[in-house]
């Protein structure tokens, strides 16, 4: 009994049916069957005893009560549900017309089980189905205030004092009160499953954003190593081709020592887009105890131009003879006002970063590379030109050892001729 139960209000319901009208199908299923042993089958009894003529009627709704549910089994559920919602009403108007003599008014009973009827649509449509609603709540509508219409059209001569004053008028009301309450209880139980279903799709909502955020950050982040590991790669191979330009310019053979300073600091100041740059080597004055070391300034070049400057700077002296003692890399973005400045065609303005940079030989400074830009020098090329300053150094350490070694040579040479000219004049004497 309970299988063939399930299977009548389970009727229709398929797998592929959204969720919220599969539980109106089962609704109208069961509204169908409460229509059916609770209102039509008792009137279908009692009018077999009280008013024959009426009979069909109740019949009627029995039928349509079923034939709602063997449409909904065909998977014609919106018929079925516009069947239901709409003729057990019309036919409980039909049947309460007939009971009372034209020009009157309604028995209370067989009214309140109409008007209880009208609660159907309600319970069987979802709220989203506005078109269903609508067409079912003005039809209920027409058939209540039509009552009077059906009740001049439709007459029977009738003996209603059982619905009307005996047991019947009790009972009809408790039949529209208990259909009522049930269709009142299962709205409300309807609304609370809907506002839990609600709260659990707002909280799976929310599980799901808050993954979908986790993984928008994620992608955000992998973008952004990306970014930033591109970023990189393109800052080696700048820092690489750098290299590579000023070993090139190294292995070129010049006769002028002059036109290598001035070929270093002026490939340095273009590739790394600053404004100024000078190159400083490391001299001594005087020879023995007397010696001293200045830095002297070999090239300047500014505004792609050549500068011609006389300038020596003593150990300690000034920011160049600092980081010269210290023997450090010097980065200054606040620079003094009195320090330096560039000058273009367009005048003198300070600069806003100050890079100087010792060429070292292991810990030996050999010269000093000082640049300045009206903007700040990011830390790759500073880093570059620190690698660059070690090749410069060893190349102008290597380039002055070879300097002295031919002035040695050369003194050399001009001694032993000397002394062969000495030795061919002492010859001469002794033969004289």
């Amino acid at each position: 009994m309970n299988t063939l139960l399930k299977k009548v209000v389970m009727a229709g319901v398929n797998a592929q049916m959204p969720k919220h009208i599969k539980n109106k199908v089962v609704l109208s299923n069961e509204v169908a069957l409460v229509v059916m042993f609770v209102v039509a089958l008792p009137f279908v009894i009692i009018s077999a005893v009280y008013f024959k003529p009426l009979i069909y009627i109740p019949i009627a709704g029995f039928v349509v009560a079923t034939g709602s549910i063997v449409l909904n089994y065909f998977g014609f559920f919106n018929v079925g549900r516009l069947v239901i919602a709409l003729l057990p009403l019309a036919l409980a108007t039909v049947y309460n017309a007939y009971l009372v003599p034209a020009g009157t008014d309604a028995l209370t009973g067989p009214f309140l089980i109409s008007f209880s009827f009208t609660l159907i649509p309600f319970l069987i449509f979802d709220p989203a189905e506005r078109a269903f609603l609508l067409l079912t709540t003005l039809m209920s509508a027409m058939a209540i205030i039509g009552f009077q219409w059906f009740n001049r059209l439709l007459e029977i001569p009738i003996d209603n004092t059982v619905m009307a004053t005996g047991w019947l008028s009790p009972f009809s009301k408790c039949v529209a009160l208990l259909f009522a309450l049930t269709a009142i209880f299962v709205m409300a139980f309807n609304n609370k499953v809907n506002e839990k279903r609600a709260a659990k799709l707002l909280e799976e909502g929310a599980a799901q954003n808050k993954v979908l955020q986790e993984s928008q950050n994620e992608l955000e982040e992998n973008l952004e190593a990306l970014e930033e590991s591109r970023t990189e790669e393109a800052k080696r191979q700048w820092a690489n081709e750098g290299e590579n330009r000023m070993g090139n310019l190294l292995r070129q053979d010049f006769t002028d020592m002059n036109d290598l300073y001035y070929g270093i600091i002026s490939e340095v100041v273009h590739y790394l887009e600053v404004n100024q740059g000078a190159l400083f080597t490391v001299e001594a004055t005087g020879e023995g105890m007397a010696a001293q070391e200045h830095l002297v300034m070999k090239s300047c070049y500014a505004y792609n131009r050549k500068k011609f400057i006389d300038k020596r700077i003593a150990k300690g002296e000034g920011l160049t003879g600092q980081a010269w003692q210290e023997a450090d890399t010097l980065y200054l973005t606040e620079v003094p006002q009195s320090y330096v400045n560039i000058t273009s065609g367009l005048g003198n303005a300070a600069p806003k970063a100050i890079l100087i940079v010792p060429l070292k030989v292991d810990d030996l400074v050999v010269g000093m590379i000082e640049l300045a830009a009206f903007n700040e020098l990011p830390a790759h090329k500073v880093k570059l030109v620190q690698t660059m300053s070690t090749n410069i150094a060893s190349h102008l350490q290597s380039q002055a050892n070879a300097t002295r070694t031919k002035v040695l040579l050369q003194k050399t040479q001009q001694m032993t001729e000397e002394m062969r000219a000495q030795e061919e004049e002492m010859r001469q004497n002794m033969e004289e």
